[in-house]
């Protein structure tokens, strides 16, 4: 089950502008809330909280500090974004389902702002105009008008982004105290779901802390006791049987005994980056995803273009250890899906086997496979976060495998054999490259951009660099063609292909096309790649009888007789169709 709510209707579900109390709010309940917004909400046990979470404990700060804590709503996270100043004598609270910590510390910060200068009537208009704009869509712009005539407009979270650093705040605060080491042994002690404590003397910190250790387990999601803050007033949920996540101030910390505590449970001081655990969980996970993660963990800040590496490092580690989960996936007798772990756990490397045993019971990877397995068959499924930005693939410079893609789907739409289509089908010639009268059917627009003009080969595609040409009369060579002219762009009544647009789409021509081209022009680009052979011309007289070895080592620009030809990069010609008679050079 999800614990984020799917839907929200609103981008707050309440606002609290709750008071500081004399000491602080064990006895504090809905009662002693200040300001409540909208009116309408009404769930007296949720109120009864927001006080005692907003003043957890007795703070001193000198600086405004912000901090969120995690209710349960009808089996969902209900966060709690509040802002204390020192200067204040009230919290400001912020109830919403949406996770997006940056978006709600700003709107805290406005309002507090709208609260300062025109009052409270004006913090309600303010607070309605909020409450009834549209929920935008990851990534979009929640934007509305302020009471002094301006907008306020902040960009949203996009959970399908991979959270980067100086955006994210929790990640940030989370990257800046924690050093690698303590950063895989908390990532070690909540794969294997331990009692997991974080203390502090910042709220923030804490926090923010709890939050991003969470965050960095996707695609799982930590599914026991969840507290980014524990107040002190319930310090008594820290004796749980049940496995939690939770962030403890350091003045509760310190009033807690060992009774209060569970009996094995792993501690880290965010202040001092010190984690204490008694188990060796860093030791049973897989050595070579540990000894990747720490390489990449390194790298992290030296070399970062768009701030992800972090949650990619981690991202990547857990992908390694369930992306093989579909191997588990079986039919029962009346075909309904379901999860064979033998299988999935067979599956899988000897040396990962014991690790995922123990992955496998937890309740984070059962409510993994639970997601998948509710899917339909139909939706995909994409276990990756984007990157902050979306870089080209790679592979799209060389895709070898698109004219063969063209020609099979052409034949398989237009109904013909294989041998009513070979006709149409360019040909290889059977002896020397080029010899008059090979040519075949009218090329493709695929073919002809990467064919010199004259030629009659097989389709070249992106990626091949050695260019094939014909010879004029027995053995001859012909001069080196003209650059500017070196590709032909092909003419409507010669392509065959005319009509593939209609059965694949003309996108996916158009992409094939702006590759193509693309490619042909970086070709067209390199300088100094010997084509032909050396020099402009072919020399006068030259024919059949002529000598083929004086013909590639021949003296002048090549260099001296015997000597190899090189191009100004250093590399040798690329080898010329007809040569010797070889036709394999084809």
């Amino acid at each position: 089950m999800s614990l984020l709510r799917e839907n929200v209707q609103h981008v707050f579900d309440c606002f609290c502008d709750v008071p500081m109390p004399p000491a602080f709010a064990n006895r504090m309940n809905a009662d002693d809330i200040r300001l409540k917004f909208p009116n309408t909400f009404v769930e007296r046990n949720t109120l009864n909280m927001v006080p005692k979470f907003a003043y957890p404990c007795v703070v001193e700060s000198t600086a405004v500090e912000h901090f969120s804590f995690v209710l349960r709503r009808e089996d969902k996270w209900l966060f709690g974004f509040c802002r204390r100043s020192p200067t204040e004598s009230s919290t400001l609270v912020l109830l919403s389902a949406l996770p997006w910590h940056d978006l709600m510390y700003k709107l805290l910060d406005k309002l507090h702002e709208v609260l300062s200068d025109g009052g409270e009537v004006q913090l309600r208009r303010c607070l309605n105009v909020v409450y009834r704009t549209p929920v935008p869509a990851g990534g979009e712009t929640l934007r509305f008008p302020l009471p002094d005539g301006t907008d306020f407009a902040v960009e949203c979270p996009d959970r399908r982004r991979r959270p980067a650093l100086l955006v994210d705040r929790n990640l940030t605060e989370y990257y800046a105290v924690l050093d690698n080491n303590t950063k895989l042994e908390l990532f070690a002690a909540l794969l294997h779901e331990r009692h997991v404590l974080i203390t502090s003397s910042r709220l923030g910190r804490l926090s923010a802390c709890v939050h991003a250790a969470q965050e960095l387990l996707y695609p799982l999601q930590w599914q026991r006791l969840f507290f980014p803050v524990v107040p002190a007033a319930h310090r008594g949920l820290l004796a749980s049987p049940v496995a939690f996540l939770a962030g403890c101030p350091a003045v509760v910390r310190a009033q807690l005994s060992r009774d209060e505590l569970p009996e094995e449970y792993v501690e880290l001081d965010a202040d001092c980056s010190r984690l204490r655990t008694p188990h060796g969980d860093l030791q049973r996970l897989p050595a070579d995803l540990v000894a990747s993660l720490r390489r990449q963990l390194n790298k992290v800040g030296s070399i970062d273009g768009d701030g992800d590496s972090l949650a990619r490092a981690f991202q990547t580690a857990v992908l390694r250890l369930v992306d093989g989960y579909r191997h588990g996936f079986r039919r029962d007798a009346t075909g309904a899906p379901l999860f064979d772990r033998t299988a999935f756990l067979e599956s899988q490397p000897s040396s990962r086997r014991p690790f995922l045993q123990t992955l496998a019971g937890t309740q984070m990877f059962e409510q993994f496979i639970q997601e998948r397995l509710a899917r339909p068959e139909s939706s995909g499924d994409s276990l990756l976060r984007e990157p902050a930005y979306i870089p080209p693939p790679e592979s799209q410079s060389r895709r070898p495998w698109i004219a063969k893609m063209m020609w099979r789907r052409r034949l398989s739409g237009s109904g013909r054999t294989a041998s009513e289509s070979s006709q149409r089908r360019p040909q290889v010639p059977a002896g020397a490259a080029g010899a008059a009268g090979t040519s075949s059917a009218p090329a493709s627009p695929v073919t002809q951009r990467l064919r010199p003009t004259g030629v009659s080969s097989p389709c070249l595609l992106p990626g091949d660099l050695q260019r094939r040409t014909t010879t004029a009369g027995s053995g001859g060579s012909l001069p080196r063609p003209n650059r500017a002219s070196l590709w032909t762009e092909p003419s409507a009544e010669d392509d065959p292909l005319a009509d593939f647009s209609v059965m694949a789409g003309s996108s996916l021509l158009d992409e094939i096309n702006a590759e193509l081209q693309l490619r042909s022009q970086q070709l067209a680009e390199m300088d100094d790649v010997t084509l032909l052979r050396r020099g402009t011309s072919a020399p006068s007289g030259h024919g059949g009888g002529g000598s083929d070895q004086d013909d590639v080592f021949s003296e002048g620009a090549s260099g001296p007789r015997g000597a190899r030809p090189r191009a100004a990069n250093g590399r040798p010609p690329l080898p010329v169709a007809g040569r010797r008679g070889d036709s394999s050079r084809l």
